[in-house]
């Protein structure tokens, strides 16, 4: 895979009529396995994992793109078992915390259309704890970067 040997124990049948051997179908798909192992070796995430991410902040293949400045296509092609370069690893391990997520909504949100912003604005808002005007600042004074204004906006409504 990609220039680098990887080894797999396949487990095969073999026919006691004619000594013909075949993959052992509880194995899955070998060359998914060799991604998977590739995958462990590398710490690239899993397309249930990157799955996952996208489908944390409700968003489509083509919004969840679009925000993060890939092809629809790209997004599909990870989902569905493509090996992921490390560039895009990053990007997606960066974007799977919400706070991160947000500034990219906040830097890229006009990529979406209103009624996806505004989804994943509040799937964002989801993930953090609730707080009230009495939590407590930062050593610094300052509240956390992850309370934009809409958030705020969101969690005065709610007290």
């Amino acid at each position: 895979v990609r220039g680098e040997k990887i080894v797999l124990g396949v487990p095969r049948l073999i026919c006691e009529t004619c000594g013909e051997e075949t993959v052992d179908p509880t194995f899955g798909d070998p060359s998914v396995q060799l991604y998977n192992a590739y995958r462990q070796r590398h710490g690239l995430l899993l397309p249930d994992e990157i799955r996952a991410i996208r489908q944390k902040y409700s968003l489509s293949q083509r919004a969840f793109a679009a925000l993060l400045g890939m092809s629809p296509a790209t997004v599909a092609r990870y989902e569905m078992g493509s090996l992921q370069d490390k560039a895009y690893d990053e990007l997606l391990r960066a974007v799977s915390h919400p706070v991160q997520m947000a500034d990219v909504l906040d830097r890229n949100g006009n990529q979406l259309n209103e009624m996806d912003r505004q989804t994943a604005r509040v799937a964002i808002a989801n993930l953090f704890p609730t707080q009230t005007a009495a939590d407590p600042k930062t050593s610094n004074g300052m509240r956390p970067h992850y309370e934009i204004p809409v958030f705020e906006e969101r969690l005065t409504r709610r007290h």
